[in-house]
């Protein structure tokens, strides 16, 4: 439990392994039967379970599909517990094709997918780059022709991600929430009108669908997102964020403003701050030098004082290899560009002592956390 301003909030490490909601539940009553039992994924601690109200949960706005549902997921007693999620009870039966990512090696799973024809497709994005990679062009264009919707959620989408869907899916609408595991019924709502005024906001800009409230702001007026449910109470998803108060042609007053995961997508470190978005800038026009990266970011103890440190592991191309400075040369490209602070780069902090140079290292490959690819982390 964590107190910010005299309130009391509920964390992660609160949930760990214990059984929250179980208040609701009352010997013979009626209401127990509207209770969904959720398991946590576990990914960033111990499990928790939740029994969520499904009352609340389907009191929001829902697309109701009446047509071919293709859902990617991790395990498939969770595709189906979110397929029940995505289905208004009142709507006719949908057919549902539930795919896990190990389902991919299947040797037949593209004739599958072909035969069912999906119109909508339902998945997190991290799962759905790597499914993506069993199709061939060919295979692509007879799968994937009819899809018309893909609702996506997880992290954040880059612009490669955005490019690579386009190509896979060029006659569909992409649509992204944001959720968590602690809140089944969404956190945040997708809005066309909201795209339209933020064309690059896609997956970062949505409309609060429970009480959100943003705790120790930065100077970008960004902090960690804090939802409100009847079941956590108060609750820090661990995630960043700003939340403006706007009118919106949808009829909503708020917009929600995702960053990313703390100490992920976006690092605080002595004063500064480090973004996966501006990294992806500051390594756009190394793109020629560098195969894949990642940053770890840490404080560290130089000459009695405490300074930032960031570390760089690179994969690098040819052209890299063969340069006799390609360490320093990456280091100097990258501390030149590397927006940390409003108005100063890394150079500009180096320069002042607040941060050392970045040491950079070449690797054969990076390693993989979950499957997943870490492009920035903070580190003890």
């Amino acid at each position: 439990m964590r107190i910010i301003d005299g309130i009391s909030y509920r964390t992660k490490d609160d949930l760990a392994g214990k059984f929250i909601g179980l208040e609701q539940y009352k010997p013979g009553d009626p209401s127990a039967r509207d209770l969904l039992i959720k398991m946590t994924s576990g990914t960033s601690g111990t499990p928790s379970m939740l029994a969520v109200s499904l009352k609340h949960i389907f009191g929001k706005s829902r697309p109701i599909y009446e047509e071919p549902l293709l859902i990617v997921q991790s395990r498939n007693t969770f595709m189906l517990q979110w397929a029940k999620l995505f289905l208004e009870p009142g709507a006719r039966a949908s057919r549902l094709l539930c795919l896990s990512w190990r389902d991919q090696e299947h040797s037949d799973v593209c004739r599958i997918i072909e035969e069912f024809q999906p119109v909508h497709v339902f998945s997190f994005v991290s799962l759905l780059r790597s499914f993506l990679e069993t199709f061939n062009a060919e295979g692509r264009s007879r799968a994937f022709s009819n899809v018309r919707r893909l609702y996506l959620t997880g992290e954040r989408l880059t612009e490669a991600d955005i490019r690579t869907f386009k190509s896979f899916f060029p006659n569909a609408e992409i649509e992204m929430g944001y959720g968590i595991s602690e809140a089944p019924g969404g956190v945040g709502g997708h809005c066309r009108y909201l795209i339209e005024k933020y064309p690059k906001s896609l997956g970062r800009a949505y409309h609060p669908l429970l009480p959100v409230s943003i705790v120790e702001l930065d100077e970008a007026d960004v902090g960690e997102i804090a939802i409100r449910t009847q079941e956590l109470g108060w609750y820090l998803t661990g995630d960043a964020g700003r939340l403006v108060s706007e009118p919106c042609v949808c009829g909503a007053s708020q917009t929600l403003f995702v960053e990313g995961r703390i100490n992920y997508d976006i690092v605080h470190c002595v004063g500064a701050t480090v973004r996966t978005d501006l990294l992806e800038k500051a390594f756009s026009p190394l793109r020629n030098f560098v195969e894949e990266y990642s940053v770890e970011v840490r404080e560290a103890s130089h000459e009695e004082r405490t300074v930032g440190a960031i570390a760089i592991a690179i994969v690098p191309t040819a052209l890299l290899r063969s340069r006799a400075d390609a360490e320093a040369f990456i280091a100097g490209e990258v501390a030149k560009t590397l927006q940390v602070t409003k108005t100063r780069t890394l150079d500009d902090l180096v320069r002042d002592g607040i941060f050392l140079p970045p040491a950079v290292s070449l690797v054969e490959a990076l390693s993989r956390g979950n499957g997943k690819k870490v492009r920035l982390r903070k580190v003890d």
